[in-house]
């Protein structure tokens, strides 16, 4: 019987430069910047300001898609939070409306 330990290191280098750009397509949110978004939670928002929390907890990386959880009724938004390695995991929030392209 042989057995191996490797050990390592991971490093995360972030672009000086970088960009959270999260788009929502029916019921898919796209990552198309820069950054990986370390979402914590998604509340679905009405016109009114009457936001519904669902739990999410997903780590979107740049180029990938989401499909969330539950269905955005139409005219309503998505409250996304969610943090960033480069700020200390500060939590930010961003309201995203859905596009319909």
């Amino acid at each position: 019987i042989g057995v191996s330990l490797v050990w390592g290191a991971l490093v995360n280098v972030t672009p000086d430069d970088g960009v959270v750009d999260l788009r929502l397509q029916d019921n898919t949110l796209h990552n198309t910047g820069t950054l990986r978004v370390g979402i914590i939670g998604a509340e679905e928002c009405t016109a009114a300001g009457t936001c519904t929390p669902h739990p999410v907890s997903h780590s979107l990386y740049p180029d990938a898609a989401l499909t969330l959880p539950f269905q955005l009724q139409p005219g309503n938004s998505l409250q996304l939070r969610y943090r960033l390695t480069r700020d200390g995991y500060r939590e930010h929030v961003r309201t995203i409306a859905p596009t319909t392209t």
